[in-house]
């Protein structure tokens, strides 16, 4: 299947889903973090851009299983394209504008490297239910190197993603 040019596809077919799941990884660890901790009222903030989050890995709970010239990839795609969309969204109106202004130069290249470091130790799949401060310190760790194993085992089968 080529996916055409208005979906989503080209995302999962290139593995981008991988990319999407480091993405989040980060910006938990870097920005959600700070914005928890130094906002006012950013916990509820933080709390709801993680609701999102958890409602599109939801949708797209096993990617492995997802064949993208099957019948069932658009269908399931299309919800997640929304989600993501209004994630960004949400983060763009709610959240970046008071980090912004919160934050001055030294704390945002601080965010920067913790986001570098989180990416090069995320796991590269989504994992619904361990982004919450409890979880995710004990279960992100296993769920990275569960990921990259099998990353590795598949590349080395030859089959992407």
């Amino acid at each position: 299947m080529t996916p055409s040019a208005g979906s989503c596809g080209w995302l999962l077919a290139a593995g981008g889903w991988r990319l999407a799941a480091v993405h989040e990884t980060a910006e938990e660890k870097a920005v959600h973090y700070f914005a928890r901790s130094a906002l006012p009222g950013g916990g509820p903030v933080v709390d709801d851009r993680l609701a999102e989050k958890r409602a599109a890995q939801q949708t797209l709970a096993d990617p492995d299983g997802l064949e993208t010239d099957g019948l069932t990839f658009p269908p399931r795609l299309m919800p997640l394209r929304t989600e993501v969309r209004e994630h960004a969204r949400a983060e763009e109106r709610h959240e970046f504008p008071r980090l912004c202004r919160c934050a001055g130069p030294g704390r945002r290249v601080a965010m920067a490297r913790t986001a570098e470091a989180a990416e090069a130790r995320a796991p590269t799949r989504p994992h619904a239910g361990i982004e919450s401060p409890a979880a995710n310190p004990a279960l992100g760790p296993v769920a990275a190197v569960t990921d990259r194993t099998k990353d590795t085992v598949r590349e080395g089968m030859g089959r992407d993603g």
